[in-house]
């Protein structure tokens, strides 16, 4: 069986709700993040850049990065239909999204929500928030016009670019901005709220409405 390091709010959820949504067996292992649980020998042993999620595989191989852990359960569960058929051009585009959202809004929010991790210089802190917040809203609304009647990226078919879409936009924090510029987006977002096994993941981790906390 699958052993899933999670921590809470990070990357993880992504791959718990692909594994609730697909009915895929896993276990769980929680890092305490706040108690730097992550920063530990045993765990650095498992992940030497100390982050999670991190999937051991029921041969003992170590899987780390989101986006390669969840191509890796859609390939070996076919059956899940997390994404599209291998040699088509869905699955091109699915692949093309996921690494969209890792490599531009996932990093970018990063910076949102921590941008002292970003500036040797404390009062650089704010133009680093700022200017990421920029960089975010610009990619989303690449997102936004490629979606169309949806309620998901392929139509009434859910696949991981929904759910990883989903988890980052909790970070985001703007719902004014949101709601102006991003309705696909939303919708597409409180489409996969709604679904029976994505919500008490959403409401455990989330809370009620879109955003940590959020009552929207």
């Amino acid at each position: 069986m699958y052993l899933l390091y999670d921590g809470l709010q990070d990357g993880g959820v992504f791959v718990r709700a692909a594994f609730e949504e697909a009915g895929i067996p896993y276990q769980q292992s929680y890092i305490d993040l706040r108690k730097n649980e992550h920063l530990s020998a045993e765990f650095t042993r498992i992940n030497p850049r100390q982050q999670v999620p991190v999937l051991r595989l029921d041969d003992g191989t170590i899987l780390t990065e989101t986006v390669a852990i969840m191509m890796h359960i859609a390939d070996c569960h076919p059956q899940a239909e997390l994404l599209p058929p291998l040699a088509t051009i869905e699955r091109s585009q699915a692949v093309r999204w996921l690494l969209f959202l890792a490599t531009n809004v996932y990093e970018g929010e990063s910076r949102m929500v921590h941008p002292e991790r970003y500036a040797t210089d404390p009062a650089c802190a704010p133009s680093v928030r700022h200017a990421a917040v920029d960089y975010v809203n610009r990619h989303y609304l690449i997102f936004e016009d490629v979606l169309s009647e949806g309620p998901y990226l392929f139509g009434d078919r859910i696949s991981l670019v929904d759910l990883y879409l989903w988890m980052l936009l909790q970070w985001h924090g703007h719902m004014d901005w949101l709601n102006a510029n991003c309705p696909k987006i939303l919708r597409l977002v409180r489409a996969v709220m709604a679904r029976p096994r994505i919500e008490p993941i959403h409401l455990e981790i989330f809370g009620p409405g879109i955003g940590l906390s959020s009552t929207s």
